[in-house]
């Protein structure tokens, strides 16, 4: 009985687990878990993965913000880790990705979805734009031209929220932000220009958050106005249009055309300049022909220009710049003819005579030759920090070398029998275009050479204001900041306090902001900070006494001396006064062992942990100075942690970099010598279709291939702008697997 009782039971609770136990699914859902950081557009990032099967194979998917897919295939390690990189060359777009993961050994779906940002790259002066919504209006004062700055980055990313200036080449132009002058979320800002003069003002965009211009440039031609539009008469909006395009109170229909400016006589061979201008029958210019024009000339082998359509801003007269040459003597003729209407045309003689037997044009700026005998080979465009300036160069020899600088005569000099001539000239400071002009003994001038732009800067930077933190009395020995402020990219910003000077950098997040941080004498008193600046043309200059610090003795406790005890038995011992003891700084110890990676843009910094000077503090963080020499290393960048790895990127690629390494403590004490300086030199990558670690499977949505999206292009970067992302994965990264090994090596123990 009881047996069959207990048969019926077991049967029961063997039916009963069945239909509790947990069904397979033809699909499981993946266990593992994923994570990726933030970068920038075109630069790697690292996903990780913890807790995972030792030694399987993952499959990783990331998607983009378009939707597309990257498939990425990555192993296991012995602990269940992976750490992957994703090659830069797939994360061009800004935005937000996900990212997923699943084992390819077991049929499964993906895991949990992560995601991370990658931002926009810096400022890209080629990719962003400035353009007006019209080329003409009319110069009333009071009707807009829209004026659209796009920002984007080198990758087409639109850039946001920074500040835009737009500068007119007229002063008398007025400017005005439609809503805002920074960027919006398109990295657009538009703004409105008016002006009530006749002319052509050009539009330049200054990104004042990168210190940065724009390539692009806008060119709008205001018009005279209409007294009214019942003038024209007709619809009030074609009206404005047409007001807009052409001058109709001064210009009337098209009669011929006029080449002025070229001397009735020329040399043969000789360079020359010309104006064709269109006029009506009542000889106004027509200042809204837009036609072509083409050229010929009675010499069959004379150089002549292109054909030639008028732009708006020409307002019917264009300049051809030395684009014409005679090859042959006599008397030459040259004719410009519109190429839709052979009647309107324009003619003009011109006696050519042999070099040199004919008379010359005096005014050097006028039309006149160039040369490849005549040359300036010293000094070549840029600017200059002396006044006296020495020009050389190469002219046949018996010819007088006249030197100009922005057309006026400066002096005069005979040609060596080498061929070669030297002259010294002052210039103050000014931007300047030099050339010279070759002549013989009767003045009849011979060729002209290029011209040479010059800016002399001779003003040193100035001081606007100095600031120190803390503010107030500071004890003796104590550590401190100060700030100076003055224009950007300085070679040297230094401080003299005490008879010591300390070096000041220029801050990576402001431009023209130098920090540096100083000790306080060891004796109390009032002591005179003295700034010292040098420009990259080593223009120096010292400001004595910018800033006043007062230092006070370390504080101490005030000792009293108990009163003496009425009862003399048993005597009492008078308490020993200990001196108080200032405490010594000490300092961390110098860092040892520097070396440098070279990658595309950047160049990855290692080195040895430093050690703190004392036992109640800790190496906090680390300091990386770097520039183009090693003992001009005037910029700064400070690390997250105390991890011994560091990278700096938006470096100009096949240019020498040094870096030093100094450490600083909990308490904020910085080592007292950097590190011995190395150097490394950015190369660009080859771009090669793996990624490190894994393979990339072809996907249905996106046929990924160099062939198709081309090599990433190269544009200067402008400023630090989203550059802390990058830094800030790198630093993340190095801790984050760091303190998994750790982990790892306490659980085995």
């Amino acid at each position: 009985m009881y047996k069959k009782i207990f048969s019926i039971m077991a049967l029961v609770a063997v039916v009963f687990s069945y239909y509790n136990l947990p069904q397979a699914t033809a699909t499981e859902k993946s266990t593992l878990e994923i994570e990726a950081f933030d970068t920038i557009a075109g630069y790697t990032t690292v996903a990780a993965i913890e807790d995972g099967l030792t030694n399987k194979g993952v499959e990783i998917m990331i998607i983009k913000p378009n939707g597309s897919e990257i498939l990425l295939e990555a192993e296991t390690d012995e602990d269940g880790e992976v750490k992957a990189e994703i090659d830069g060359y797939h994360l061009k777009t800004a935005g937000s990705y996900e990212i997923k993961a699943k084992y390819t050994h077991i049929e499964q779906e993906y895991g949990q979805t992560d995601s991370f940002k990658v931002y926009e790259d810096g400022v890209s002066l080629n990719k962003s734009s400035l353009s007006a919504d019209s080329v003409t209006t009319e110069a009333s004062g009071y009707d807009p031209v829209e004026l659209t700055v796009k920002l984007k980055d080198r990758y087409g990313n639109p850039i946001t929220g920074h500040s835009i200036n737009i500068i007119s080449s007229r002063s008398s132009d007025e400017i005005t932000a439609y809503s805002s002058d920074r960027t919006n979320e398109k990295g657009e800002a538009i703004f409105y220009a008016y002006s009530d003069e006749v002319g052509v003002s050009t539009y330049t965009a200054y990104d004042s958050t990168s210190n940065a211009t724009l390539d692009q440039r806008a060119k709008v031609a205001y018009f005279s106005p209409v007294s009214t539009l019942g003038e024209i008469g007709g619809n009030n909006l074609f009206t404005s249009v047409l007001l807009a395009s052409t001058d109709t109170g001064t210009s009337g229909e098209m009669d011929r055309f006029e080449i002025e400016e070229l001397s009735s006589e020329v040399e043969v061979n000789e360079l020359l300049n010309f104006t064709v201008t269109a006029y009506d029958i009542n000889d106004e210019i027509v200042e809204d022909y837009t036609g072509t024009v083409r050229f010929s000339s009675s010499d069959d082998n004379a150089d002549m220009p292109e054909d030639y359509t008028f732009e708006a801003e020409d307002q019917g007269s264009h300049t051809f710049s030395l684009s014409l040459r005679f090859t042959t003597t006599g008397t030459q003729t040259v004719t410009v003819t519109d190429t839709d209407d052979r009647d309107l045309e324009g003619e003009i003689e011109v006696a050519v005579v042999a070099s040199g037997s004919g008379s010359s044009q005096s005014n050097p700026t006028s039309s006149t030759s160039t040369d490849s005998d005549v040359t300036i080979t010293s000094p070549t465009s840029g600017t200059y920090s002396s006044e006296s300036i020495t020009i050389s160069g190469k002219t046949p020899y018996g010819y007088y070398v006249d030197v100009y600088a922005n057309s006026s005569l400066k002096t005069s000099v005979f040609t060596e029998a080498d061929d070669t001539y030297s002259a010294d000239i002052e210039l103050s400071n000014g931007t300047y275009e030099v050339y010279v002009t070759a002549r013989d003994a009767e003045d009849n001038q011979y060729a002209t050479s290029e011209s040479v732009s010059i800016t002399i800067d001779t003003e040193a930077a100035t001081l606007d204001y100095i600031e120190i933190s803390p503010e107030g009395d500071l004890e003796a020995g104590s550590t401190f900041e100060v700030y100076a402020y003055s224009e950007p990219n300085l070679h040297q910003v230094g401080i003299l306090l005490d008879d010591k000077i300390y070096e000041l950098t220029e801050s990576l997040g402001t431009n023209g902001t130098y920090v540096g941080l100083l000790v306080a004498p060891d004796e109390a008193g009032t002591y005179a900070l003295d700034v010292i600046l040098v420009d990259s043309l080593a223009n120096e200059i010292q400001y004595s006494d910018a800033a006043t610090l007062t230092v006070v003795s370390t504080a101490t406790e005030e000792v009293t001396t108990p009163e003496e005890p009425v009862v003399e038995e048993p005597p009492v011992e008078e308490p020993v006064v200990e001196e108080p003891v200032v405490e010594e700084i000490k300092y961390p110890s110098t860092v040892t062992g520097l070396e440098a990676v070279n990658g595309d843009t950047k160049v990855t910094l290692t080195w040895e942990a430093a050690i703190a000077g004392s036992e109640d503090a800790y190496i906090d963080h680390y300091k990386v100075y770097y520039g183009y020499a090693d003992n001009l290393l005037y910029s700064s960048a400070t690390t997250f942690d105390s991890s011994t790895t560091w990278y700096v990127p938006n470096l100009a690629n096949d240019t020498v970099y040094y870096f030093a390494v100094s450490a600083v403590d909990s308490k904020g004490v910085e080592s007292l010598a950097k590190s011995t300086a190395t150097s490394g030199t950015p190369v660009a990558a080859e771009v090669v279709y793996t990624i490190e670690l894994g393979k990339l499977h072809d996907s249905a949505d996106e046929q990924v291939s160099i062939e198709d999206t081309g090599t990433p292009d190269q544009t200067p970067q402008s400023g630090p702008g989203t550059a802390w992302v990058l830094l800030f994965t790198l630093a993340f990264t190095q801790i984050y697997f760091q303190a998994k090994k750790k982990i790892a090596e306490k659980t085995s123990v």
